[in-house]
Order: structure tokens, then sequence, then C-alpha cells
């Protein structure tokens, strides 16, 4: 694991109730976290206290390293690690309402708060980064011309540097500890916790409640090319497939495991076209964006307008594609839906399940309206 990029939290002594705990931690040969330890030992020592197998160890491990790996680059400016930054809490945010209703008290519920808090501030600054890199692509493949592709890269530039400030600001120090804080002190807890049949009631209705979702708004995009309905589907998409991506890791799927896999597979297709009609979509906004000179002409803004007409017909192209494959879209909600329901009846699940159904309403992220990328 790589080095934390903000300033180490040391551990001092915490009084008499402090020195009786760390004497019980002792006496158990446990591991401890001497005076002077970074706050990367912490998170060393919660893994070398987990000695269960709860299901959930194990994808959440991987996802809270990802995260702190991620964290330093992230700020040093690197845009690979941002954006495996801001993939993490998408994914964190997927697994920590199971731990929530496996885990007494708030902590889960709090983890996954910031987690969110987190992913949305960097999404602005991961979308400027894809533009930049998209202005690039559409010059190297003769669709935007050089001074044209010049005029459009400096006011990508511009957007992202402001936004890339905004970013900075937002992330104080301090939050960020208590984000890893957070998610280290559930990866501990779910460690150390003996699994019972919660966690996977609460992802089955949370299957159930996505698939219904996502058949919603594919009829509701239907075959006109609406931009925010098509993005609807793109964002419910991708959370169905976060879901479905855990039943495989944590072994619910059971016998449907291909069947879930190549469901996933399909998502995967849906979000490849989908994201690329998101990425032309925000580009051509900051395209269409820029002053047009008056009283003369300009070489650059001819160029742009033909780009902005390529870039509408591509659009129309890759929204063609998503309408050809609406009706795969409904079997995959359909193949969710009867997976959803195996899991419920294997895990004892019953109706009016109360608490499972407080959990998973209280941990749904709901899909939003926006023009964001998430």
């Amino acid at each position: 694991m790589q080095e934390h990029s903000l300033p180490e939290r040391r551990v001092t002594s915490c009084g008499v109730a402090g020195r009786l705990r760390y004497n019980r931690l002792r006496s158990r040969n446990a591991p401890v976290l001497e005076p002077g330890a970074s706050y990367h030992d912490r998170f060393r020592l919660a893994g070398a206290r987990m000695t269960g197998s709860h299901p959930l160890k194990a994808p959440l491990e991987r996802r809270v390293r990802a995260l702190v790996r991620s964290i330093r680059p992230m700020l040093a400016g690197d845009v690979e690690p941002l954006h495996q930054c801001r993939v993490a809490t998408r994914r964190l945010r997927e697994l920590l309402p199971l731990c929530e209703a496996e885990l007494t008290g708030r902590l889960a519920g709090r983890a996954r708060r910031r987690a969110r808090g987190l992913g949305r501030t960097l999404g602005p600054v991961r979308e400027l980064d894809v533009a930049l890199d998209l202005v690039l692509e559409l010059e190297q493949e003769g669709w935007a011309q050089p001074a044209g592709a010049a005029r459009l890269r400096q006011r990508v530039r511009e957007e992202r540097d402001r936004q890339r400030q905004r970013m900075y600001t937002r992330l104080k120090p301090a939050a960020l500890r208590k984000v890893e804080r957070d998610v280290a002190e559930v990866l501990k807890a779910i460690g150390t916790h003996d699994a019972t049949d919660e966690w996977a009631l609460v992802l089955s209705t949370r299957i159930e409640r996505r698939a219904e979702r996502l058949r919603e708004a594919v009829r509701e995009a239907g075959p006109m090319y609406v931009s925010e309905r098509v993005h609807e589907v793109r964002i419910v998409g991708k959370q169905l497939r976060y879901a479905l991506e855990l039943t495989v890791d944590t072994g619910a799927a059971g016998a449907a495991a291909e069947q879930t896999a190549s469901a996933v597979a399909g998502l995967k297709q849906l979000q490849e076209t989908l994201g690329r009609l998101h990425d032309l979509e925000i580009l051509q906004g900051l395209l269409r964006s820029i002053e047009s000179p008056i009283g003369r002409s300009e070489a650059w803004a001819t160029q742009l307008d033909a780009l902005d007409r390529d870039i509408t017909e591509e659009c129309r192209r890759l929204h063609g594609q998503f309408v050809a494959g609406q009706a795969k879209l409904l079997d995959i909600s359909r193949i969710a839906t009867r997976l959803a329901s195996r899991m419920w009846n294997a895990h004892g699940g019953r109706s009016g399940g109360g608490r499972v159904l407080k959990m998973t309403l209280g941990g749904a992220d709901a899909p939003r309206a926006s023009h964001g990328r998430r």
C-alpha cells in the first residue's frame, strides 16, 4: 500500500481508559498501535486482526485499498488516480449499505455518506479530464482541425482549472482523513463480525428495485433522443451493474453466477455506448460556450462549426445503438429480478422484512436527473 498523502495522525496517550484498552489487547496477543504510530498503521492493523470469513470482507478490503491508494497521487494532480478514486467511492457506496445491515451503530452509514460526498466533489474534474482527452482523439482522427482543436482545448483547460481549484478548496485534509478512517473502521468491524443473512437480503432488494428502475428508465427513454432520459438509463444501469458484480464477488449469485456475469457484460457494453455519448455531449456543450468573433471570419470558428455538426451526427448514431439494444436491457433487468428473488428466498427472506427494508431504503442512492457524470 502506498503512503498516505496527508499529514500523519499520531496515536497519543488517551488516559486511563485508553491504557486499560491497550493492556487488554496486549493480553490477547493482538497487534496494537504503539504511541507515535501513523494513521496507515491503524489501517494495516485493522487488516491484521481480520480472521473471519464474512462474505463482504474481501470485496470491501479491495475497495478500501483502492480508495486509500489513489488519494495521494490524485491530490498531486494525476488524472488516472482521480478516476480510480471516484470509481472506488462508487463501489463503496454500493457495498456500505450491506455492511450497514450487518453492523450496529451508524458507522457504515456515515462512511457511505462521506464516500458519496467525495465522489461528487471529484465528478466535474473527471468529466473535464475526459473532455480534454477527447479533443486530442478527435484531432488525431481528423474530426477536429488544428486551429479549432487548439481553441477548444483552451476552453476545456480553462474550465478544468476552475473546477480543479474548486475541488481542492472542498477537499479539506481533515475531511479526507474522516473518509479513510470511517471506511477502515467498517472494514475492521466486518472482518471480526459473524455473517448473517441481512446483507444478502438488502442486496437482493436493491437489485430488484434497480432492475425495476432500469425497465422504467428504458421505457421512458423510448426511441426519441432526449438527453436527460438517456442519461438516466446510464446511471441506473451502472448502479445495477455494481450490485450484480457484488453477487459474484460474494458468491451470492450461486448457480446463476455465469448468467449474472453475462448480464454484467451487457451492462458494461451499455456503459461504453452511453458513456461515449455523454462525453461527446459534455464536449459539445463546452464547444458551444465559445463565443464566435463578431464582424470577422476566423479559421478556428469555421472549424468548430464543422466539428459541432460532426459531433451531433455521432451522438445520433450512438443513440441509435442504444435504441437497438433496449430489448436486451429489458432482458437483463428480468434476469436481475429473478436473481434477486432467488437470493431473497435462499436467505430466508419474508414479506415485510422490517429491518432489511429500512436499511435498504436508507442506504439506497436514488438516481437524480442531472447532466453531471457520476
